[in-house]
């Protein structure tokens, strides 16, 4: 198993994953955080849609959702992994 992190935009994303050198391989997408909430409601399906169009039969995508809106909450959690993170 190869796993790659990505750097870059969702767009960027997509154009790797449907690139030749990687459109007919499995794919397991691990898509963390829930950065889908920054979306507006009416913008998440065609969004999702362009993953439909990048993966095959057999590829799996998993998505982490949450739906906690306390900032002060959500900054401490991703505070303290972030420093934890850089040990």
């Amino acid at each position: 198993m190869t796993c790659r992190g990505l750097f870059g935009t969702y767009d960027n994303a997509l154009e790797w994953l449907k690139s030749s050198s990687v459109k007919d391989k499995p794919k397991t997408i691990l898509w963390l955080g829930s950065s889908l909430g920054n979306f507006k409601r009416h913008e998440v399906p065609p969004f999702l849609a362009g993953f439909r169009e990048a993966i095959q039969p057999g590829d799996t995508m998993l998505i982490g959702i949450d739906s906690c809106k306390d900032a002060d909450r959500v900054y401490h959690a991703y505070s303290k992994w972030c420093c934890m993170s850089s040990l």
